[in-house]
């Protein structure tokens, strides 16, 4: 799901201030975020090298998962990201051409007496 931050809230603290840490006692980034689609509802998820750089106003995929009342976040399966890229693409490359289908480049008229060689 595509969404765009309003708020990126990072910690690795709890409330009592000491360290997050995993049940075997690895260290841990807690990030939580409000997006545009969401309104005021906190999404929450773990920081990771690939969220490091979010700011707010970015527009990201992420996957959104309702827990309860909670919404938790998580990255998007980099495979099935692909897939769906590649099929978009082919289902373009399908209707290249066809009368009707939207294209981003203009129709553009060469006249041989434009070009300069």
């Amino acid at each position: 799901m595509k969404v765009t931050l309003s708020k990126v809230y990072r910690t690795n603290k709890n409330k009592a201030g000491e360290l997050l840490k995993t049940k075997d006692g690895r260290a841990y980034e807690r990030i939580s975020i409000k997006t545009q689609e969401h309104g005021d509802k906190w999404l929450s998820g773990f920081g990771g090298n690939w969220n490091d750089f979010w700011n707010e106003g970015d527009s990201v995929n992420i996957n959104v998962e309702t827990r309860g009342e909670y919404l938790n976040f998580s990255k998007v399966d980099p495979i099935e990201d692909l897939t769906a890229r590649v099929l978009s693409l082919e289902n373009q490359m399908k209707n290249l051409g066809k009368p009707g289908a939207a294209t981003d480049s203009p129709d553009i008229q060469i006249d041989d007496s434009d070009i300069p060689y």
